[in-house]
């Protein structure tokens, strides 16, 4: 008898073991026939195809959603306005000084919006170009 048959034949003592021990009940003229058979196992080449692999979308910092509706942020601090854009995704905010006594804006937070080009509620894409308009004294 090979190694295969003999294995079996140990796990099947085992398991009659086992069970005895747990309480199951056995006759005592019992008998156990075990036959084994031992098949050569065949391996054969196959040219399985497959499909073609798709990318799966990943979402990256650098991604931004398309369709951006642009909020209404009139009378806010000009800082927290632009930081508040640029977290819906606008990545061209413009700050532009609405007092001719200033030709640009070096610190936003002393700035107050006064409107924004384009309007509030207009949808646009991440990319395009948003002037927020600002005042100081």
């Amino acid at each position: 008898m090979e190694m295969r048959g003999k294995l079996t034949i140990a796990a099947i003592s085992l398991s009659c073991i086992a069970l005895s021990a747990c309480g199951a009940t056995t006759t005592p003229a019992q008998t156990v026939t075990v036959t084994s058979t031992t098949a050569t196992p065949v391996y054969t080449a196959s040219a399985t195809t497959h499909a073609p692999l798709t990318p799966v979308p990943v979402d990256t910092p650098d991604a931004a959603p398309a369709g951006i509706t642009i909020p209404d942020v009139t009378g806010q601090n000009a800082e927290i306005a632009r930081a508040r854009l640029e977290g819906l995704g606008l990545t061209n905010v413009e700050l532009a000084s609405a007092n001719p006594k200033y030709s640009m804006v070096i610190l936003a937070k002393n700035w107050t919006v006064v409107s924004i080009e384009p309007a509030p509620g207009t949808t646009v894409d991440a990319g395009s170009p948003v002037i927020v308009k600002v005042y100081k004294d």
